[in-house]
């Protein structure tokens, strides 16, 4: 098995990633962490949007797959921030119950497109 991330199309999973990629928020969140590392304050700074709606969008996209957690840094307040970045590695949707049998007949691979 290559370095894919697995989706069963029956899963919520699937459906959360459905809802994100059709919201513009959610995509401009995950435009925004492609290049560099942020934290959901830098990014509510950067593009406007209130933290909770950033925070909200990062978890879905965390439980997806679409975004990991790259680091850590620390606020003003010497308060712990955990950086994001959007994922390297691609997802896999699978239209079928048994997305594991399917998965093991997958060649070994470092790319998917």
């Amino acid at each position: 098995m290559g370095d894919e991330k697995a989706i069963n199309i029956n899963d919520e999973a699937a459906k959360i990633l459905a809802q994100i990629i059709t919201n513009e928020k959610a995509l401009a969140i995950l435009h925004a962490i492609e290049d560099k590392p942020k934290s959901i304050t830098q990014i509510s700074e950067e593009l406007g949007f209130p933290i909770s709606t950033v925070s909200y969008h990062i978890d879905r996209m965390l439980r997806v797959g679409l975004v990991e957690v790259a680091g850590k840094k620390y606020g003003k307040k010497l308060q712990e921030m955990r950086l994001y970045q959007a994922s390297n590695r691609p997802l896999l949707i699978i239209p079928r119950r048994d997305a594991g049998r399917v998965i093991k007949k997958l060649p070994p691979s470092k790319s998917c497109m």
